[in-house]
């Protein structure tokens, strides 16, 4: 049997599920209602609406095929008129909780976890430059980093963020845009590959580079806030990070990443502003992170 509900909750969604005569429960629901998401025993199921899924496994077969380190398919099917395909678990822990427990327990990220991270954002970026084009949609990424609706957020800001984004994009100009992930970070990269591809856009690359080592940056060490940091980077690890990501890109005939980090960087705490109104403490660091570091001249002019 493809598809069982096993039980439902008082929305009528199915809180365990059957499918290739395996259990999977109910993680969460994707797409405005169009698919969720189940966990098995070293594996996920997605399972929904047959368009929404049909282009997600297209999308997740173009991936594999240039190389992204994303998990395998394992299975796929119909059933009572929805679609699902199973993929292979990539891990119990993503590097977020890798770095977190270790800087708590000794005060640093192992050389071996960073390492490992470092191999995943390689193998990642390779992979990008196989998508790049010289075909450049500007708005798509504007949109990608929720640029209007920071704005629409912070109106008393939206003058300076609009010059300021005007100055990275022209300076970021000879960059090749890329299949971008739009959320590259820790928390969506495992020792086995990259997980969360529901923000993707065309982008500046090194956009994504940048974004999984600089989104530390952007929650406070106090626990005081609603979400925090729980772990830093070295000075020495940010160096060889952005060395490696160097070399690589320069080897591929393109400009080191690190020669545009304030742009990159910039279009970085873009999204990280957007739509925190659910949590007012770390919104409200993000806002004086923002201007302190990008916009604090041209509010002080």
């Amino acid at each position: 049997m493809a598809y069982k509900n096993k039980r439902e909750d008082p929305n009528g969604r199915p809180l365990t599920i059957e499918l290739e005569g395996r259990s999977f429960s109910f993680v969460i629901q994707r797409r405005g209602e169009q698919s969720a998401i189940y966990k098995g025993s070293g594996e996920f199921a997605r399972i929904g609406q047959p368009e929404s899924i049909l282009a997600d496994v297209s999308f997740h077969k173009r991936m594999l095929k240039s190389g992204f380190p994303v998990a395998p398919i394992i299975a796929e099917g119909e059933n009572d008129g929805q679609a699902y395909f199973i993929e292979k678990s990539l891990g119990e822990k993503h590097y977020g909780n890798i770095f977190t427990d270790e800087f708590q327990s000794t005060g640093k990220i192992s050389d071996t976890s960073f390492q490992g991270y470092l191999s995943i954002i390689e193998r990642f970026a390779k992979a990008q430059l196989t998508t790049r084009s010289e075909s450049k949609d500007a708005n798509e990424f504007a949109h990608g980093v929720h640029l209007d609706d920071v704005c629409s957020e912070f109106p008393e800001l939206a003058d300076q963020l609009h010059a300021r984004y005007k100055i990275a994009e022209k300076k970021t100009a000879t960059l090749p845009f890329v299949m971008t992930h739009g959320d590259f970070n820790p928390y969506n990269i495992y020792p086995l590959g990259v997980i969360d591809f529901e923000h993707t856009c065309s982008g500046p690359y090194g956009y994504d580079l940048i974004s999984a080592l600089i989104h530390i940056d952007y929650f406070p060490d106090s626990h005081e806030y609603e979400y925090f940091a729980g772990y830093r980077f070295t000075q020495e690890q940010r160096e060889t990070y952005l060395t490696r990501i160097d070399s690589l890109s320069q080897h591929a005939g393109l400009p080191p990443p690190s020669n545009y980090l304030d742009e990159l960087h910039f279009f970085r705490a873009v999204w990280m502003l957007a739509r925190l109104a659910h949590v007012p403490l770390l919104q409200k660091f993000r806002r004086e992170t923002v201007i302190e570091r990008f916009l604090k001249d041209s509010l002080s002019g």
